[in-house]
């Protein structure tokens, strides 16, 4: 008697004879077919509507919602963290969602605070104090008292903070967790490392960028330095794992834009690294004219110069990681601050907004209402809020 799984069948379109284990293997490779065309499909239409929204024009705008800042905060200011409205002064700070509903507040006293975000984390110190607290979205994480007055701060994403001390002729690099407990401490001179002007955290805390000041033989020169705090730099002195000394210029701003790639701005140029563990420059790029303002993203760097040509007051340059070239744009508006996305620019001032792809498209220009001291984006190009003196308005480009 055969067994079941050798029963003959006949193909329904062909009618010639095939057994059961050919019967369902068949069928496997139709589903199978069937899965691998809608999955396509799927993606074809994806790829559609991605190309479709990042090409796409708005004319207009109009105002879903919006909401009462009750606050008095004429003296205050107010910034985007982790997608809620953070403001502080010299005497607290609060923060609120984009429909105005108060997340939490807290109370002190600071002659001058500075503050420094990464992410949905924030540390407000007092420059010249010896106070910083480490706060997120959710409320205040932690409090850190310095042994010597403040100048100068930068957060992880994970609250780890770095704090450049005074003392004296003396300047002391402290990480301190978010609760306050000092992990490292780094001692600098003029004399042998220089004075620290910038310094930025990795997003997970575990390198340190520091751009320094010194004057060797009588030159001034600058030196991006990199320290780690994880594995690798435990067996560096004072976990220094890579730097780079550059002769005639100052760097005043070094940044990382992610866990692995940095960057540090000169007068008149670029300087670009990558590395996780152990950071080296991949690239240099020269900088013709005056840099009016740096601005960046977690991929790209935006800088702004003078049109030196005419055609335009300013000139747009975007650059990528490897300090490659993306777009360049031409802008006559007075800008109070550029937001570089993952695949926009968002440009505005209290009254104008312009916004262009990444591929260059002009994909809005126009006003806002008027009066905004803050744009936060949303989730594409034409969702935003919109923050004024008195109201947070929710926007809708069309």
């Amino acid at each position: 008697m055969p067994k079941n799984d050798e029963h003959t069948y006949y193909d329904d379109e062909t009618g010639q004879k095939e057994s059961y284990k050919t019967r369902i293997r068949r069928h496997r490779l139709a589903n199978l077919y069937r899965i691998f065309l809608i999955l396509l499909l799927a993606g074809v239409v994806i790829f559609a509507l991605i190309v479709q929204n990042n090409n796409r024009i708005f004319s207009e705008y109009e105002v879903t919602s919006s909401a009462e800042r009750s606050a008095n905060i004429s003296t205050a200011v107010s910034m985007e963290l982790g997608g809620t409205i953070f403001t502080y002064s010299r005497d607290g700070m609060s923060c609120v969602d984009t429909k105005g509903s108060a997340k939490w507040n807290q109370t002190y006293e600071m002659k001058a605070p500075m503050v420094a975000t990464c992410g949905n984390m924030a540390a407000v110190g007092d420059y010249d104090g010896e106070s910083i607290y480490v706060v997120n979205t959710s409320g205040v994480q932690g409090t850190i008292s310095t042994q010597y007055p403040l100048k100068n701060l930068c957060v992880a994403a994970n609250g780890v903070t770095a704090a450049a001390l005074d003392d004296g002729n003396i300047t002391w690099i402290y990480l301190y967790d978010k609760s306050g407990n000092t992990l490292i401490q780094i001692r600098t001179t003029m004399s042998q490392s220089g004075y620290p002007l910038s310094m930025s955290l990795s997003p997970n805390g575990i390198l340190l960028t520091v751009s320094y000041l010194f004057v060797d033989n009588g030159d001034i020169k600058a030196r991006v330095a990199f320290f780690n705090f994880g594995e690798v730099g435990q067996n560096e002195a004072d976990n220094y794992v890579s730097g780079y000394d550059y002769t005639d210029t100052i760097v005043p701003e070094v940044q990382f834009v992610n866990n692995a790639c940095a960057f540090a701005a000169a007068d008149s140029r670029l300087m670009f690294y990558s590395g996780s563990q152990k950071p080296v420059m991949k690239s240099e790029t020269m900088i013709q004219n005056e840099i009016q303002s740096i601005h960046y993203g977690t991929g790209a760097v935006g800088v702004v110069t003078p049109d030196m040509s005419g055609a335009s007051r300013y000139i747009l340059t975007i650059y990528d990681m490897n300090g490659e070239e993306l777009l360049k744009e031409g802008l006559d508006m007075e800008y109070k601050d550029i937001l570089i996305e993952d695949t926009y620019i968002l440009i505005y001032n209290d009254a104008d907004c312009l916004i262009y792809s990444m591929k260059g498209v002009k994909k809005y220009e126009g006003q806002l209402g008027g009066d905004v001291s803050l744009l936060i984006p949303g989730r594409d190009a034409g969702h935003l809020t919109a923050v004024t003196q008195t109201e947070i308005k929710e926007i809708v480009l069309r």
